[in-house]
């Protein structure tokens, strides 16, 4: 296929990070992983024991990809062989994410993140659904 030429004047991004991508030029594969165990607590307090993203399924289990059941045919016409702009601004790229100028073949990308907070809850007092009276 045909490529175009991507041309950008400036770029500024303020903040990349875990397993992203800042790429400028073609490319042929890119392939950004991530796995993410986040805990929140109301106290700080950490165990040496944590993040084991064996015992998690969310880990393990692959990653449904979408079944091709047509065979699509597609055309492209560039009018202009440049994509331009001035400048981009991007606050921040993280967690598998890729900023990219440019082109490339192949993007795969995978984001696995486990979010889990660990509340306080005064001995002796009622779950909150257990207050409502509703069974």
């Amino acid at each position: 296929m045909y490529n175009r030429n991507s041309i950008v004047d400036a770029a500024y991004v303020n903040i990349l990070g875990f397993s992203s991508i800042f790429n400028i030029g073609d490319s042929r594969e890119i392939l950004p992983k991530a796995n993410v165990f986040a805990v929140q607590r109301e106290a700080e307090v950490f165990y040496d024991n944590e993040g084991d993203f064996s015992k998690y399924d969310l880990f393990q289990l692959p990653i449904p990809r979408p079944i091709k059941s047509e065979n699509v045919v597609t055309s492209y016409i560039h009018e202009k062989p440049f994509i331009r702009t001035k400048f981009v601004k991007i606050i921040a790229v993280s967690t598998s994410a890729v900023f990219h100028i440019g082109s490339t073949d192949l993007i795969d990308m995978e984001a696995r993140v486990k979010h889990t907070r660990q509340l306080f809850r005064p001995s002796g007092a009622l779950d909150p659904e257990e207050q409502s009276g509703e069974d």
